[in-house]
């Protein structure tokens, strides 16, 4: 069924407006380009498709509309919002956008952008080796891949959901889960011929037993792993933690993995 109004206002609005005025200052996406060779993608989702829609420096663009026109007039801080729109507490952002596509020419679309770890929690499927650029403008030749991952890891279990909306929540969290296992193992299978230097995966919930060299003040994944996700605001200490952990892990990683990356730029790396 096609709602007939457009949500034209809402919370996610308002969270946008304040990146806008307190956070970007007004940028437009070109504006995040710092370097010649650097490429920002932001991605979202587009409920009314269910595909991704992705926010890009150079182009965006939704595979089922094309590319978007006039790309140098959106803000970035309406990208960051689409992308952050996480269904539970931030409406998606619904509006008309006007593409080129390939086979249908210039059109306007109605679009309802939502969180991107919706279609692609990692964000990784715009990296996958031999992707048609007729389709996308988003293909990448890689030498070498980095990922952030601040994914929890296994969970503990232990909870019992009863009520409709903990039922609700626990089966939306199954089927994410596994989307999200899907990209893993597709990220770890990028090497070899695909990624000439290789690639490191930095999981905030990687078993402690498995990395090496570990520092004495290292953050163990138990002091981290239950902390949830949500809008509440942090603690200065909880922010200490998850932020150490990260770095600490992507130290660790460099300095066992990341021998080729370094060859790939020097002692300045």
């Amino acid at each position: 069924m096609k709602s007939p109004l457009r949500r034209w206002y809402s919370r996610t609005h308002a969270f946008k407006d304040v990146l806008n005025r307190e956070l970007y200052h007004h940028a437009k996406l070109p504006d995040v380009k710092r370097r010649e060779d650097l490429e920002v993608v932001i991605n979202s989702c587009d409920l009314a498709t269910k595909s991704a829609f992705r926010f890009g420096n150079r182009k965006s663009s939704c595979y089922r509309h094309g590319t978007l026109q006039r790309n140098d007039q959106v803000n970035v801080a309406f990208a960051v919002a689409a992308s952050a729109a996480f269904p539970p507490l931030l409406p998606a952002l619904d509006c008309n956008m006007k593409f080129t596509h390939q086979n249908t020419g210039d059109r306007s679309h109605r679009v309802t952008l939502t969180d991107g770890g919706i279609y692609d929690n990692l964000g990784i499927s715009c990296f996958e080796p031999g992707r048609d650029n007729s389709y996308t403008p988003f293909t990448f030749d890689l030498d070498f891949l980095i990922s952030c991952d601040a994914g929890h890891g296994m969970s503990p279990g232990g909870a019992f959901p009863y009520w409709w909306p903990s039922r609700m929540g626990s089966a939306f969290g199954a089927v994410f889960k596994k989307g999200t296992d899907y990209s893993r193992k597709l990220l770890n299978g990028l090497h070899g011929p695909a990624l000439k230097g290789g690639y490191i995966h930095a999981y905030l919930g990687l078993q402690d037993h498995k990395l090496e060299n570990k520092p004495a003040d290292f953050v163990t994944r138990f002091q981290v792993n239950n902390y949830p996700t949500n809008f509440a605001a942090m603690s200065d200490q909880n922010i200490q933690l998850l932020t150490k952990r990260g770095e600490q892990i992507m130290e660790i990683l460099m300095d066992t993995y990341g021998s080729n990356l370094k060859s790939y730029h020097g002692n300045n790396f």
